[in-house]
């Protein structure tokens, strides 16, 4: 996933989901976080620094993420733990819009989808 600045911490993140799709050909985790993002682009999610109190869009953004994606909502012990979630789900909700739609369409779910 080219072209968009991101952290070693989130590039791990990424490598432990592309490592889990290569050896369990699970897409759950990549379709999830596409939905997300489509959600996150339809409401013009973009937070630069957190409001108090969050807004109710940020909060189903953050929830759903949360839920679909972490280990301890999941019966799959390969899903990312709830601190790796919050990070990823942090600097998702930071990208710009175009960012977001960029980052979807290189999904894997999306990208082998189109082939």
């Amino acid at each position: 996933m080219e072209n968009i600045k991101k952290p070693k911490y989130i590039q791990k993140i990424e490598k432990h989901l592309f490592d889990c799709y290569n050896k369990h050909h699970c897409i759950h985790c990549f379709d999830c976080i596409a939905f997300a993002l489509l959600y996150a682009e339809d409401n013009l999610i973009h937070v630069k620094k957190y409001p108090n109190p969050l807004p109710d869009k940020l909060i189903y953004f953050s929830k759903y993420l949360y839920s679909a994606i972490n280990r301890d909502y999941l019966p799959c012990k390969y899903a990312l733990t709830g601190k790796q979630v919050k990070i990823y789900k942090d600097w998702l909700s930071r990208l710009s819009i175009e960012e977001k739609r960029k980052y979807r369409s290189m999904l894997l779910c999306h990208s082998e989808l189109g082939n």
